[in-house]
Formats: C-alpha cells, sequence, structure tokens
C-alpha cells in the first residue's frame, strides 16, 4: 500500500509539473526552402541513343584488361576503404542515438568494510568493525516530450545516408578516372606507332634533301628546314614516352600501387564509339540518378533537423530514475525481505538564464540551414551545367568527325594520286613522302577525335549520375 501511495504521488506531482514546464511552450519549428533553382523541361542539347546503361556499363567495351583494372580499383582504393570505414562508424551512432530512447538499466554491487567506534551501555566506547553488502538495480529514462532525442536519432541517420551517398559517387569518379586513363594509355600508344612513322618520314625527306642540297637542287634554308623538322618530331616522341609514362603512374596511383611503367592493354581499333551511346533523359531525374544530388539533399535534411534539435534544448529536459535493491551487514541476510530498499524520482532541468546561448544557437542552425539551402542549390546548378556541357560537346565533336572523315578520305586519295604520279616521274620521292606525311597527320587528328569523343561519353555516364 505504501509503494502504490507513494506511486500515485509521483504521478499527480509529474502531471503538475509538465502542465507547467509546456504551459507557452512551442517546440514547432517550420522551415521552408527559400532557395530552389528552377528545373527546365528537358536539356538544351539532346542526342538521339539509347535509353538506358547497364551497372557495370564500362563491360560494355568487352575489354578484360579494363574490366580487371576496374575491379582492382574498387578492391584497392584508399580512399574507397577509408569512405566505407566513415559509413561503418555513422551506422554505429545512429545505433547508438537509437538506445538514447529506452531506458538505462545498471547493477552495481558492493562491499563495504566499515570500522566506528561504539558507546558501550557501561559508558565506555569500543571499535567495531564490520561489513556492509549492497545489490542495487538501477533504472533512467529520459523522456522525451520535446522530441530532442528523436531528433537526434534522425540527425544520425541522415549524417549516414549523406556518407553512403558520397561513397557512392566517389567510387563512381574512380570508375570513370579509371576508363578515362586507361583509353588515353591505349590512344598513346597507338599514337607513339603513328609518330615513329611520321618520324621515319622526316628523317627519309632529310635524306632525299640532303641529295638534293649536294647537287645544288634547293638552298641551305631548305635543307636546314628539314633538318629543323626531324628535331621537332623526335622532340613530340620524347614528350609522347614522358606522357605515356605518367599516364601508367596515374593508372598506379588508382590501383593503390607502386607506379609502374607500362600495363598491357587492348589494341585501340578495338574500341567502338556505339559502346556508350545514351539517352540523358530528363534534368529532374538527375535529382535521382546523381549520388552527390543525393548527399547534398540529406545534409540538407539533417541541418533541417539539427536547427529543430536546437529549439528543444531551449525547453526543459524531464528524466525518471529508480533504484531496487538490499542491502544488510550480515551476508545470508542480505536477500531478505527486510534489506530490500527503493526509491523513485523525477527531475527536471529549464535553462533560465545562460545569457541567450540557447537562443543563438538555435539561429545559427537556422542559418547554417540557409547555407544548406543555397550550397543544394548550387549542387544541382552544377549538376546540369555539367550535363549540358558534354552534351553539347558530344554533337561538336562528331560534327568535327565528320569533318575529318572527308579530310582523310582526301588524303586518301591525294596519297593514291601521288603514287601514281611518281611512279609515272611527275613529281619527286622527296614530294610523295610529303604527302604520305599529310595523311598520317591527318590520321592522327582522326585518332584523337576518337579518344576524345570516348572520353566525353564516359563524363556523359558521371554526368548523369552513373547506371540507372
Amino acid at each position: 500500500m505504501v509503494l502504490k501511495d507513494f506511486v500515485s504521488r509521483m504521478k499527480t506531482r509529474i502531471f503538475f509539473i509538465l502542465t507547467f514546464a509546456l504551459i507557452g511552450c512551442s517546440t514547432g519549428l517550420h522551415l521552408k526552402k527559400s532557395v530552389s533553382p528552377s528545373i527546365a523541361p528537358d536539356f538544351l542539347n539532346q542526342i538521339a541513343a539509347k535509353t538506358s546503361i547497364s551497372d557495370k556499363w564500362w563491360e560494355g567495351f568487352k575489354d578484360p584488361i579494363l574490366n580487371s583494372l576496374v575491379q582492382q580499383v574498387l578492391q584497392n582504393s584508399l580512399d574507397l576503404k577509408k569512405n566505407n570505414l566513415a559509413i561503418l562508424v555513422l551506422k554505429k551512432r545512429y545505433n547508438q542515438e537509437k538506445a538514447n530512447l529506452y531506458p538505462e538499466l545498471n547493477i552495481e554491487g558492493k562491499v563495504i568494510r566499515e570500522g566506528k567506534h561504539v558507546s558501550t551501555p557501561m559508558g565506555g566506547t569500543t571499535y567495531s568493525l564490520g561489513n556492509i553488502y549492497s545489490l542495487t538495480l538501477y533504472a533512467s529514462y529520459e523522456l522525451d516530450l520535446f522530441r530532442k532525442l528523436s531528433f537526434e536519432r534522425q540527425s544520425a541517420w541522415h549524417q549516414f545516408l549523406q556518407n553512403k551517398y558520397q561513397y557512392l559517387a566517389l567510387r563512381q569518379s574512380l570508375i570513370s578516372e579509371t576508363v578515362r586513363t586507361y583509353f588515353s594509355l591505349v590512344f598513346l600508344k597507338q599514337k607513339r606507332q603513328l609518330l615513329k612513322r611520321i618520324l621515319q618520314i622526316a628523317r627519309e625527306k632529310e635524306n632525299l634533301a640532303r641529295l638534293k642540297y649536294q647537287y645544288g637542287s634547293i638552298s641551305l634554308e631548305n635543307l636546314l628546314n628539314y633538318q629543323n623538322l626531324v628535331k621537332q618530331r623526335e622532340n613530340i616522341l620524347l614528350g609522347l614516352e614522358n606522357s605515356l609514362k605518367q599516364t601508367a603512374y596515374n593508372l598506379s596511383l588508382l590501383l593503390g600501387t607502386y607506379p609502374e611503367n607500362d600495363f598491357s592493354s587492348q589494341t585501340w581499333d578495338n574500341f567502338s564509339l556505339d559502346v556508350l551511346n545514351i539517352n540523358p533523359g530528363i534534368p529532374s531525374e538527375l535529382l535521382r540518378r546523381r549520388p552527390d544530388i543525393l548527399a547534398q539533399e540529406e545534409n540538407l535534411a539533417n541541418l533541417k533537423v539539427r536547427a529543430k534539435i536546437a529549439r528543444a534544448a531551449r525547453f526543459p529536459r524531464i528524466s525518471l530514475t529508480a533504484s531496487f535493491g538490499y542491502a544488510s551487514t550480515e551476508l545470508e541476510k542480505l536477500f531478505t525481505p527486510e534489506s530490500s530498499l527503493f526509491n523513485l524520482a523525477m527531475g527536471i532541468l529549464q535553462p533560465i538564464f545562460q545569457a541567450e546561448k540557447l537562443k543563438k544557437e538555435e539561429e545559427i542552425a537556422i542559418l547554417n540551414y540557409k547555407q544548406g539551402e543555397i550550397e543544394y542549390a548550387k549542387t544541382l546548378l552544377t549538376a546540369f551545367k555539367e550535363v549540358e556541357t558534354v552534351l553539347s560537346l558530344h554533337q561538336i565533336l562528331f560534327r568535327q568527325r565528320q569533318n575529318i572523315w572527308h579530310t582523310l578520305k582526301n588524303q586518301e586519295k591525294k596519297l593514291e594520286l601521288a603514287k601514281i604520279k611518281y611512279a609515272q616521274g611527275s613529281i619527286s620521292l622527296l614530294e610523295l613522302k610529303q604527302t604520305e606525311e599529310d595523311y598520317l597527320d591527318t590520321l592522327l587528328n582522326w585518332e584523337q577525335n576518337k579518344l576524345d569523343i570516348l572520353t566525353n561519353q564516359v563524363n556523359l555516364v558521371k554526368a548523369l549520375g552513373g547506371s540507372w
């Protein structure tokens, strides 16, 4: 009966205290988006293409070496490993915040050795030495009336999702960078072969020019020009060798390995321009595709929740505590009814004066949310700009390719005619070699345009958010 009366009195007190605390209190905080860029119904630049792309889009090139490199990057990337650990930390932090919504239970056992002077009936004193045994179960629970604990849990969840989307953005960026670097490596090998042929022709032209100079057919100035051209071609080839090494080093860095001078690769002619011919869809779809946009959305949601947490911090914290246990000077009597004890308590902590510290915290949280809105809008506009830029370049590169194709065909015809004229004695061998060199220069532009298109297509996949 005593316990029931005590609990009844506690309920009555809690009711009056909460009523007093809630009078005039309003925890509602409504934050609406004030910065929201308009989304166009369609992209300015469109291409007629496929409607989707596979999850492992790079496998469409049917290059086992490329597939292996991408797989190694995903397994060995230190940045991905670091980001993945951060995700695990945030997931556990979220679980911690969930645990705060439940009561906390603790058990404590003590043995106290106590010595004291005790008065005797005869008026003297004696020294008493004994033990006090206790075993107590403690329980505490914070009432989440103003949803502060719930908001903390929501904040931890948004942070987890934000980091998860950042991980996906980093993963897609590493894949795209690996594919682009591999394409550059294969192209540079193809370019090296063409430059070696061009250098060989330049040397042959120099030898022919030297003979003509000896016979007085050309001036010394013309001979020097041919010699200078050879040196220029040699320097270009040396620069290409350095570019090849740097590209291999960049690929090694992506793989997380010690720098290598070269990698085995597929031949350049095996790559097709039709593999990544994709349709960008509509701009609003980017909001669901791009992980960096999704990460910014989660960041904005977290900032909104943080503002609510700052608001809730200005209201009372109400907690309930209870304990039940036993205490006795004799161990064998510890768990007897007369040794039992308990207590129930309720505490309320209401900030009264902190020089507007909590109010300023709330205002700062609201300002942070507004900054997050601007950052989110900037991310959207950047994403739209990237897609429009890639789509515009896609059209330009293919128009350039048509022009180069016509030029290349004309150079082929000129080379065929030059061979016929040389056989007939109408032109010299030097003029034939010049025509052959012009053809190889045009062919080099043709292959460079192919690399630009492949790189731009990879950029389009990345700009659109990867596979879907």
